[in-house]
Formats: structure tokens, C-alpha cells, sequence
């Protein structure tokens, strides 16, 4: 998903210091709320639907392999991410064309640090970065924070604060979400009682509504400032 927001718009998770107070993710994330599961949306622009985006959570060798495929019209990615079945980062491969350019993301998370390579679209075209950053045992990469939503305790006070590693730019910081209310949401797989969830910690605020019934399914994810939107086919 983050992939998908810089293609279209640029948005890229602001490198903020993260505080001790700080709560871990995995005091937030936990692991017997993911659900194995293929889900599908629709990419919008004004209402009018411009891509596709398939999103797949299943188990691999002892641990967590997330998959996320998108497509646009002058624009395609493939990511893959793996996580331990404690949740720790493992390994991030993205695989993408912006036109005619190549995108990619390499990274590797081991003993403590993140490294690798990654070549993203920027400000003024395609950037290379290398990727080497000592990070937390318990840091979430950006591509996988929308698949991991499910897994967080959500209720009508619920705030989180979790840990984030770009993987495409060797930024760590901080990302926190917050119910600011809710919602009664209608897309395409039908209508749903949800909370709006409000996140900060990226360039353009994003406002996420998930279903308030288990396993808290992501329905929604407008863009704030935008025209665009992710609705749940």
C-alpha cells in the first residue's frame, strides 16, 4: 500500500524520532488476531475506479508472508514481505514499473538492522537509496502497517503508536492512529458498521475505516488532500 500512495502522490511516512514512552508494537500487534485470508480492492480517483490492488496474508516456513500485487494505468508493483510468527521483520521484495522506469525494494532485517537497496519514485523522479539502519526488534516496514490493522486492538477510545521503518527510503519513525469516531461505510462488498481511524506520521494524512465486528476487516482508505481512495471490492 505504501508503494501504491507514492506512485500516485508522493506520500512518504515522515521521519520522526520515536520516544521512549513509545509503546512497542508487539504490546499492540498481536499475532492470534492475523487471519489468513485474500482480500481485494478497487483504487479510485473521483469515484471512478482506476486500478486494482489484491492483498494476501498466509504462513511460510514457521512464520507470516504478506503479498500485495497493484495495478494502474501507467503504473504496477508486486510486494512481498515476511515476518516471524512473533512478528519480527524479515525480509521486504518489491518488484515495479512508474511508466517505463524500473521501481524496487531489497531489504533484509537481521540482528538488529535493515539493509539493502531500493530505487522509489521521488519529488523529481526515480531515487536510489541504500538501505543501512539499526533498528528495533519490534519495528513494523511501512508496506506491511495496512495488512497488520486487523491484528490492533481497535474500540471507540483506541489509539495506537506504533514503530515504523521506510524500507524504500532508510527512515525510521513513528506512525499513530487513532478512532476519531464512526462511520456507516458502503463499497463495493457491501455496507458495514466501521471506526474511522485517523493516522499521522506520513505527508498526506490518511484516514482508514475498518469494521468494527471481528476480524476487523480494512474497508476503506481515503487520502487526505486527494481525490483518491482504496475501497474493499
Amino acid at each position: 500500500m505504501k508503494a501504491l500512495l507514492a506512485v500516485i502522490s508522493v506520500v512518504t511516512v515522515t521521519g520522526c524520532a520515536a520516544t521512549a514512552a513509545t509503546p512497542a508494537p508487539h504490546e499492540r500487534v498481536a499475532a492470534d488476531r492475523i487471519v489468513t485470508r485474500g482480500d481485494s480492492f478497487a483504487i479510485r480517483v473521483n469515484g471512478e475506479r482506476i486500478g486494482t490492488q489484491v492483498v494476501s496474508v498466509g504462513l511460510v516456513g514457521g512464520g507470516y508472508r504478506f503479498t500485495e500485487t497493484t495495478t494502474l494505468p501507467q503504473a504496477s508493483q508486486s510486494t512481498e514481505v515476511l515476518m516471524s510468527r512473533q512478528l519480527e521483520m524479515r525480509r521486504v521484495t518489491q518488484r515495479g514499473t512508474r511508466g517505463d522506469q524500473e521501481m524496487r525494494i531489497d531489504v533484509e532485517y537481521q540482528s538488529g538492522r535493515a539493509s539493502g537497496s531500493a530505487r522509489i519514485p521521488g519529488q523529481s523522479g526515480m531515487e536510489e537509496h541504500t538501505i543501512d539502519a539499526a533498528v528495533p526488534s519490534d519495528v513494523i516496514d511501512d508496506n506491511v502497517l495496512a495488512s497488520l490493522l486487523p491484528a490492533l486492538e481497535w474500540a471507540d477510545d483506541a489509539e495506537h503508536a506504533l514503530i515504523v521503518f521506510q524500507s524504500g527510503r532508510n527512515v525510521l519513525g513513528e506512525h499513530r492512529l487513532r478512532v476519531a469516531g464512526s462511520a456507516t461505510v458502503e463499497v463495493p462488498a457491501g455496507r458495514f458498521e466501521a471506526y474511522r481511524i485517523e493516522s499521522t506520521g506520513s505527508d498526506v494524512p490518511l484516514v482508514f475505516y475498518i469494521e468494527k465486528s471481528l476480524p476487523h476487516r480494512l474497508l476503506r482508505i481515503e487520502v487526505q488532500g486527494t481525490p483518491m481512495d482504496v475501497v474493499r471490492l
